[in-house]
Protein backbone atom coordinates (compact mmCIF):
# COMPACT_ATOMS: atom_id res chain seq x y z
CA UNK A 1 0.00 0.00 0.00
CA UNK A 2 2.94 2.38 0.68
CA UNK A 3 4.32 1.79 -2.80
CA UNK A 4 0.89 2.21 -4.33
CA UNK A 5 0.37 5.52 -2.52
CA UNK A 6 3.79 6.72 -3.66
CA UNK A 7 3.07 6.17 -7.33
CA UNK A 8 -0.46 7.56 -7.10
CA UNK A 9 1.13 10.63 -5.48
CA UNK A 10 3.27 11.04 -8.61
CA UNK A 11 0.13 10.87 -10.70
CA UNK A 12 -1.58 13.53 -8.59
CA UNK A 13 1.47 15.80 -8.82
CA UNK A 14 1.46 15.42 -12.59
CA UNK A 15 -2.23 16.35 -12.66
CA UNK A 16 -1.48 19.51 -10.68
CA UNK A 17 1.18 20.40 -13.25
CA UNK A 18 -1.44 19.95 -15.97
CA UNK A 19 -3.85 22.37 -14.26
CA UNK A 20 -1.07 24.92 -13.76
CA UNK A 21 -0.10 24.59 -17.41
CA UNK A 22 -3.70 25.10 -18.57
CA UNK A 23 -4.22 28.10 -16.29
CA UNK A 24 -1.12 29.70 -17.74
CA UNK A 25 -1.80 28.67 -21.33
CA UNK A 26 -5.37 29.99 -21.43
CA UNK A 27 -4.77 32.86 -18.98
CA UNK A 28 -7.83 31.81 -17.00
CA UNK A 29 -8.61 30.04 -13.74
CA UNK A 30 -10.01 26.60 -14.60
CA UNK A 31 -13.37 26.05 -12.88
CA UNK A 32 -13.43 23.43 -10.11
CA UNK A 33 -16.09 21.32 -11.84
CA UNK A 34 -13.97 21.28 -15.01
CA UNK A 35 -10.87 20.39 -12.97
CA UNK A 36 -12.65 17.32 -11.59
CA UNK A 37 -13.56 16.17 -15.10
CA UNK A 38 -10.05 16.83 -16.40
CA UNK A 39 -8.73 14.61 -13.61
CA UNK A 40 -10.42 11.61 -15.24
CA UNK A 41 -9.02 12.46 -18.68
CA UNK A 42 -5.56 12.81 -17.12
CA UNK A 43 -5.91 9.49 -15.28
CA UNK A 44 -6.96 7.70 -18.47
CA UNK A 45 -4.01 9.28 -20.31
CA UNK A 46 -1.67 7.71 -17.78
CA UNK A 47 -3.29 4.32 -18.32
CA UNK A 48 -2.79 4.53 -22.09
CA UNK A 49 0.81 5.71 -21.64
CA UNK A 50 1.51 2.74 -19.36
CA UNK A 51 0.13 0.29 -21.91
CA UNK A 52 2.12 1.93 -24.70
CA UNK A 53 5.32 1.57 -22.65
CA UNK A 54 4.66 -1.97 -21.47
CA UNK A 55 3.57 -3.22 -24.89
CA UNK A 56 6.61 -1.61 -26.49
CA UNK A 57 8.83 -3.26 -23.87
CA UNK A 58 7.37 -6.54 -25.14
CA UNK A 59 7.98 -5.54 -28.78
CA UNK A 60 4.28 -4.88 -29.44
CA UNK A 61 3.54 -1.55 -31.08
CA UNK A 62 0.40 -0.09 -32.60
CA UNK A 63 -0.18 3.32 -34.14
CA UNK A 64 -3.84 3.01 -33.15
CA UNK A 65 -3.11 3.08 -29.42
CA UNK A 66 -0.88 6.09 -30.02
CA UNK A 67 -3.80 7.78 -31.73
CA UNK A 68 -5.95 7.28 -28.63
CA UNK A 69 -3.34 9.11 -26.56
CA UNK A 70 -3.28 11.93 -29.11
CA UNK A 71 -7.07 12.14 -28.85
CA UNK A 72 -6.88 12.43 -25.07
CA UNK A 73 -4.47 15.35 -25.35
CA UNK A 74 -6.80 17.03 -27.85
CA UNK A 75 -9.78 16.41 -25.59
CA UNK A 76 -8.17 18.24 -22.68
CA UNK A 77 -8.14 21.44 -24.72
CA UNK A 78 -11.63 20.89 -26.13
CA UNK A 79 -13.14 20.02 -22.75
CA UNK A 80 -12.11 23.32 -21.19
CA UNK A 81 -14.57 24.99 -23.56
CA UNK A 82 -17.35 22.49 -22.75
CA UNK A 83 -17.59 21.56 -26.42
CA UNK A 84 -19.37 18.25 -25.92
CA UNK A 85 -20.01 17.77 -29.62
CA UNK A 86 -16.28 17.80 -30.36
CA UNK A 87 -15.65 15.62 -27.29
CA UNK A 88 -18.06 13.04 -28.71
CA UNK A 89 -16.31 13.25 -32.06
CA UNK A 90 -12.96 12.57 -30.40
CA UNK A 91 -14.38 9.74 -28.28
CA UNK A 92 -15.90 8.13 -31.37
CA UNK A 93 -12.52 8.28 -33.09
CA UNK A 94 -10.84 6.68 -30.07
CA UNK A 95 -13.29 3.78 -30.21
CA UNK A 96 -12.54 3.36 -33.93
CA UNK A 97 -8.82 3.34 -33.17
CA UNK A 98 -9.24 0.82 -30.37
CA UNK A 99 -11.18 -1.75 -32.39
CA UNK A 100 -8.47 -1.47 -35.06
CA UNK A 101 -5.80 -1.80 -32.38
CA UNK A 102 -7.50 -5.07 -31.34
CA UNK A 103 -6.14 -6.56 -34.56
CA UNK A 104 -3.03 -7.49 -32.55
CA UNK A 105 -5.24 -9.95 -30.63
CA UNK A 106 -7.76 -10.86 -33.35
CA UNK A 107 -6.03 -11.14 -36.72
CA UNK A 108 -9.32 -11.44 -38.63
CA UNK A 109 -9.80 -7.71 -38.13
CA UNK A 110 -8.94 -5.77 -41.27
CA UNK A 111 -7.88 -2.35 -40.02
CA UNK A 112 -9.00 -0.81 -43.33
CA UNK A 113 -12.57 -2.01 -42.81
CA UNK A 114 -15.41 0.19 -41.55
CA UNK A 115 -16.17 0.25 -37.81
CA UNK A 116 -19.47 -1.58 -38.43
CA UNK A 117 -17.63 -4.37 -40.24
CA UNK A 118 -15.01 -4.64 -37.50
CA UNK A 119 -17.69 -4.82 -34.80
CA UNK A 120 -19.39 -7.55 -36.84
CA UNK A 121 -16.16 -9.59 -36.91
CA UNK A 122 -15.66 -9.07 -33.17
CA UNK A 123 -19.18 -10.15 -32.21
CA UNK A 124 -19.03 -13.15 -34.54
CA UNK A 125 -15.95 -14.23 -32.58
CA UNK A 126 -17.29 -13.36 -29.12
CA UNK A 127 -20.99 -14.12 -29.60
CA UNK A 128 -21.85 -15.18 -26.05
CA UNK A 129 -23.74 -12.35 -24.33
CA UNK A 130 -22.53 -13.69 -20.98
CA UNK A 131 -18.90 -13.43 -22.11
CA UNK A 132 -16.89 -10.69 -20.36
CA UNK A 133 -15.12 -9.81 -23.61
CA UNK A 134 -18.48 -9.48 -25.35
CA UNK A 135 -19.79 -7.25 -22.54
CA UNK A 136 -16.90 -4.82 -22.86
CA UNK A 137 -17.23 -4.60 -26.63
CA UNK A 138 -20.97 -4.03 -26.17
CA UNK A 139 -20.08 -0.94 -24.15
CA UNK A 140 -17.82 0.31 -26.95
CA UNK A 141 -20.41 -0.32 -29.65
CA UNK A 142 -23.24 1.27 -27.67
CA UNK A 143 -21.28 4.44 -26.92
CA UNK A 144 -19.99 4.52 -30.51
CA UNK A 145 -23.56 4.63 -31.82
CA UNK A 146 -24.50 7.28 -29.27
CA UNK A 147 -21.52 9.43 -30.30
CA UNK A 148 -22.54 9.12 -33.96
CA UNK A 149 -26.09 10.21 -33.16
CA UNK A 150 -24.87 13.13 -31.08
CA UNK A 151 -22.38 14.34 -33.68
CA UNK A 152 -25.07 14.45 -36.36
CA UNK A 153 -27.64 16.20 -34.18
CA UNK A 154 -28.39 19.90 -34.45
CA UNK A 155 -28.34 21.77 -31.15
CA UNK A 156 -28.51 25.33 -32.49
CA UNK A 157 -31.62 27.36 -31.70
CA UNK A 158 -30.76 30.19 -34.05
CA UNK A 159 -29.09 30.35 -37.48
CA UNK A 160 -27.34 33.65 -36.77
CA UNK A 161 -23.62 32.85 -36.71
CA UNK A 162 -22.47 35.64 -34.37
CA UNK A 163 -25.34 35.02 -31.96
CA UNK A 164 -24.44 31.32 -31.76
CA UNK A 165 -20.79 32.17 -31.25
CA UNK A 166 -21.72 34.50 -28.41
CA UNK A 167 -23.80 31.73 -26.79
CA UNK A 168 -21.17 29.06 -27.41
CA UNK A 169 -20.53 28.31 -23.73
CA UNK A 170 -24.23 27.61 -23.17
CA UNK A 171 -24.75 25.12 -26.00
CA UNK A 172 -24.43 22.12 -23.69
CA UNK A 173 -26.28 21.63 -20.43
CA UNK A 174 -25.10 19.78 -17.32
CA UNK A 175 -27.05 16.67 -18.28
CA UNK A 176 -25.17 16.37 -21.59
CA UNK A 177 -21.83 16.93 -19.87
CA UNK A 178 -22.58 14.29 -17.22
CA UNK A 179 -23.71 11.84 -19.90
CA UNK A 180 -20.49 12.34 -21.83
CA UNK A 181 -18.35 11.93 -18.70
CA UNK A 182 -20.06 8.61 -17.92
CA UNK A 183 -19.57 7.38 -21.49
CA UNK A 184 -15.93 8.48 -21.46
CA UNK A 185 -15.29 6.63 -18.21
CA UNK A 186 -17.09 3.46 -19.32
CA UNK A 187 -15.34 3.35 -22.69
CA UNK A 188 -11.82 3.64 -21.31
CA UNK A 189 -12.47 1.16 -18.51
CA UNK A 190 -13.71 -1.28 -21.16
CA UNK A 191 -10.59 -0.63 -23.26
CA UNK A 192 -8.35 -1.23 -20.26
CA UNK A 193 -10.24 -4.44 -19.43
CA UNK A 194 -9.84 -5.76 -22.98
CA UNK A 195 -6.10 -5.07 -23.02
CA UNK A 196 -5.69 -6.66 -19.58
CA UNK A 197 -7.59 -9.77 -20.68
CA UNK A 198 -4.96 -10.32 -23.37
CA UNK A 199 -1.94 -9.27 -21.31
CA UNK A 200 -1.62 -11.60 -18.32
CA UNK A 201 2.12 -12.11 -18.69
CA UNK A 202 2.78 -8.44 -19.46
CA UNK A 203 0.73 -7.40 -16.41
CA UNK A 204 2.56 -9.82 -14.13
CA UNK A 205 5.95 -8.54 -15.35
CA UNK A 206 5.05 -4.84 -15.20
CA UNK A 207 7.18 -2.35 -13.36
CA UNK A 208 5.63 -1.98 -9.92
CA UNK A 209 4.64 1.66 -10.34
CA UNK A 210 2.81 0.90 -13.60
CA UNK A 211 1.05 -2.10 -12.11
CA UNK A 212 -0.07 -0.05 -9.09
CA UNK A 213 -1.69 2.59 -11.32
CA UNK A 214 -3.45 -0.08 -13.42
CA UNK A 215 -4.71 -1.74 -10.22
CA UNK A 216 -6.04 1.56 -8.95
CA UNK A 217 -7.94 2.19 -12.20
CA UNK A 218 -9.54 -1.18 -12.88
CA UNK A 219 -12.89 -1.95 -11.23
CA UNK A 220 -12.50 -4.65 -8.53
CA UNK A 221 -15.38 -6.75 -9.86
CA UNK A 222 -13.96 -6.47 -13.37
CA UNK A 223 -10.55 -7.59 -12.11
CA UNK A 224 -12.13 -10.71 -10.61
CA UNK A 225 -13.66 -11.53 -13.99
CA UNK A 226 -10.37 -10.87 -15.77
CA UNK A 227 -8.58 -13.28 -13.40
CA UNK A 228 -11.30 -15.88 -14.08
CA UNK A 229 -10.66 -15.55 -17.83
CA UNK A 230 -6.92 -15.88 -17.25
CA UNK A 231 -7.47 -19.08 -15.26
CA UNK A 232 -9.77 -20.46 -17.96
CA UNK A 233 -7.15 -19.81 -20.66
CA UNK A 234 -4.25 -21.31 -18.69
Amino acid sequence: MILEAKYLKEQREDYNKLINFLNEYYKIEIKNEVKNDLKLIHKVSWIIIIWLRELKRNKIESKFLNEILTNLISMIHVYIHNDIKLCNFILRNSIENFIRFYNIYLSQIDTASSPDKIFEIIFNKFNDNMCFINNNFQILRSVYKECCDYIHSNNLDDENFCKNLDQYDNFYDDKEITRFNNNFDNVHRAMNNLILLNSKMIYEQMYLNNKSIIDDFVNKDDMKKIIEVWRYKS
